[in-house]
């Protein structure tokens, strides 16, 4: 028998890192959705500031943005770790 189960144990938070807190951004079924999903939130943010601060900026959003598992079925946390 094939089981045809489409349900993931996991699932992929992508968060700002903002001053003592980790700000959700979005959830995403797939890694490569989040990944793909940060890089242009990084570029949107980074389109705001004029065009002297872009390397600065992008930087910033670079180490600022980032992606971390998390289980599914597991009794709710609201206390991220990166």
């Amino acid at each position: 028998m094939i089981k045809n189960d489409q349900s993931s144990s996991v699932v992929y938070g992508l968060f700002l890192e903002d001053d003592e807190q980790n700000v959700l951004l979005g959830i995403y079924f797939l890694e490569g959705e989040a990944e793909a999903a940060r890089e242009h939130w990084i570029e949107l943010e980074v389109s705001q500031f004029p065009s002297r601060q872009h390397d600065w900026a992008r930087r910033h959003y670079s180490t600022a943005v980032f992606i971390t598992k998390l289980p599914v079925g597991q009794t709710p946390s609201f206390n991220f770790v990166k």
